[in-house]
């Protein structure tokens, strides 16, 4: 089963995992497909790359309905899971950064 494919059945509930198969590819050294993974994941949550390119972030408060699906927090929450990841690939997220700006997403 592809990604598009688990994607059509749960939705937005994976969108973390966009970014992790982006970080994937990259390792892989697949940037063609890391850079359209990428631009997919920018349009559905744009906070989440920005978020991850930022030094430092502020926690943002949890909203009355918690974390919601394109939210501060949601973004927040995978930075702070994941950035250490993306640290260890050398240039990722100077790449990512690169792509966000392609794909039009301000960081």
């Amino acid at each position: 089963m592809e990604f598009d494919d688990v994607q059509n059945v749960f939705g937005d509930l994976l969108l973390e995992v966009r970014y992790g198969l982006v970080l994937a590819y990259y390792r892989l050294g697949n940037l063609r497909r890391a850079q359209e993974v990428a631009e997919e994941a920018a349009k559905n949550m744009k906070l989440a790359a920005r978020y991850l390119l930022r030094w430092r972030v502020r926690q943002p408060k949890l909203g009355p309905l918690g974390i919601i699906p394109d939210g501060e927090n949601r973004a927040c929450f995978y930075r702070e899971e994941m950035r250490e990841e993306w640290q260890r690939s050398e240039g990722s997220l100077l790449w990512l950064k690169k792509i966000m700006k392609i794909a039009g997403v301000g960081c």
